[in-house]
């Protein structure tokens, strides 16, 4: 686990699962993860550009006010990431 700085200076678990996450506008990136799981420069900056791109459209979806579930499924869907239900089990679809 790595704490990093969010958006409003307060400190934020970043947990070893997570490859992103969107706080208060400011999106923060698991580098270390994705350069692990790729090892390669041109695979991490492919990696890193989705993982941005992911967590940007939350901001932007976030005007919509959608259920957590329902975001994360079009966010997928839009920048060709798997979906099934373990992935929508972790955000509490039975």
């Amino acid at each position: 686990m790595q704490e990093v700085v969010a958006g409003n200076g307060v400190l934020r678990t970043l947990r070893d699962q997570d490859y992103g996450f969107t706080e208060n506008g400011v999106i923060c990136v698991n580098i270390e993860r994705i350069w692990y799981e790729t090892e390669n420069e041109n695979r991490f900056i492919i990696e890193f550009a989705k993982t941005y791109a992911h967590e940007l459209l939350h901001i932007l979806l976030g005007i919509f006010d959608l259920p957590d579930l329902e975001e994360e499924e079009v966010i997928r869907a839009m920048v060709g990431e798997k979906w099934n239900n373990k992935i929508a089990a972790l955000y509490g679809a039975g």
